[in-house]
């Protein structure tokens, strides 16, 4: 089952809209999607591109590792992100780094350190601002980072240990780009109902989205974040489930999940005549690097809602 399923092509603008903010809350964003050889890019999803400045990252590189996991490393102004991503889930560490002349410094503590310098191959690739954007065109180098690049997951989930990887730099510039209102419009019976699970400051977060008429699918996403050492980590899991591991009533007073794996176990959401609401269950998962995290208790707060702004999504996550 993939983590990421892609049915953007086939869905309406503003559901397009919907499913872009589901990635955001377990996709690190890259900037715009420009192939520049094979394992690497600058990324973006088309239908995300409401504003754009053209390629995020100074310098990028990306590896295949161990236990069918890929790498992803972006570093930008100082700030430094290794991403490993398989089936099983995603993790990201952020954290301070360095790229002078053309050189690469990262330190992820006891799970690994990034040392390399970059070679450039002579090939060069020249974005142009898209659509009815405007600014200068972006130069992006290709050539590989050639030095000391380690990184072991925790409990050894995954490993990487090279001296030479493909990669790219870009030269940053600005792109002024016009921007839309963060609208996801429809009736009710159009948009999926969207049930959301978190504890204090989002460290924690569960989210089921429901099947409509134009959204006939259900998902589930589960994070989890926080901090070793200097690094800030992200652990997270998208996953597509059958019609019967989500059932909302009408009303939207009540709801069932049994997702699939890597979660275990069931919930149910209740809203009482008093406003309150009740989620109960042992639903748990299984993300790369830790145990089994909880997903209800009493630190959760929950609510389903069918959301119909990005700002109304984002509030219903605890995330603005």
């Amino acid at each position: 089952m993939s983590i990421y399923p892609d049915h953007s092509l086939s869905l309406s603008v503003p559901l397009r809209r919907l499913l872009v903010l589901v990635r955001r809350l377990t996709v690190p964003v890259v900037g715009l999607l420009v192939l520049v050889a094979p394992g690497v890019c600058f990324a973006s999803d088309p239908a995300s591109s409401v504003s754009l400045e053209g390629p995020k990252a100074q310098a990028e590189f990306s590896r295949k590792a161990s236990n069918g996991y890929s790498i992803l490393f972006e570093i930008n102004r100082g700030k430094a992100s290794l991403t490993a991503r398989s089936e099983e889930g995603t993790v990201t560490y952020r954290g301070r780094g360095s790229f002078l002349n053309g050189r690469i410094h990262f330190g992820l503590g006891k799970l690994g350190r990034i040392n390399a310098r970059f070679n450039p191959d002579g090939s060069v690739k020249r974005l142009r601002p898209p659509g009815s954007c405007k600014g200068r065109e972006q130069l992006v180098r290709r050539g590989a980072f050639v030095g000391s690049i380690k990184f072991r997951g925790e409990s050894g989930y995954t490993r990487l240990n090279a001296h030479r990887v493909s990669g790219a730099m870009a030269s940053l510039r600005s792109w002024k780009c016009p921007d839309t209102p963060g609208k996801l419009s429809g009736n009710a019976a159009s948009l999926p109902a969207v049930l959301s699970a978190f504890t204090p400051r989002s460290r924690v977060l569960f989210v089921a989205i429901g099947s409509s008429e134009l959204f006939p699918f259900r998902f589930f996403i589960a994070r989890r974040s926080e901090r070793q050492g200097a690094l800030r980590i992200n652990r997270s899991v998208l996953v597509e489930g059958e019609p019967v591991s989500f059932n909302a009533s009408g009303n939207l007073s009540s709801a069932t999940v049994s997702p699939p794996k890597p979660f275990a176990g069931t919930a149910s959401f209740k809203r009482n005549a008093d406003g309150l609401t009740e989620w109960l269950g042992t639903l748990s998962v299984a993300l790369p690097g830790v145990e089994s995290t909880a997903l209800t208790g009493p630190t959760f707060t929950a609510n389903l809602a069918k959301p119909r702004s990005e700002q109304e999504f984002s509030e219903l996550f605890g995330l603005s």
